[in-house]
């Protein structure tokens, strides 16, 4: 978890990943990746599951082909 007032520049490989603050990073790869209202991220997501609240920025891709535990889309 990355809270309102985290910031974290560089990768992130987790199991479930949620974001409320600030990600700058490549690839963010998780099973699921949700994205709050408050995140503000730039990278592409590798994750079976991605969910962006209203509100979130985000600028990157989504990738779920080849995402942890998941079968291509």
């Amino acid at each position: 978890t990355v809270g309102e007032s985290g910031r974290v520049l560089g990768n992130i490989d987790a199991a479930i990943l949620v974001v409320a603050g600030e990600v700058n990073a490549g690839m963010l790869t998780a099973e699921k990746i949700e994205l709050r209202a408050t995140a503000r991220v730039t990278a592409t997501l590798r994750a079976r599951v991605v969910t962006i609240a209203e509100g979130a920025l985000f600028e990157g891709d989504v990738d779920n082909r080849d995402a942890p535990g998941g079968t291509p889309a």
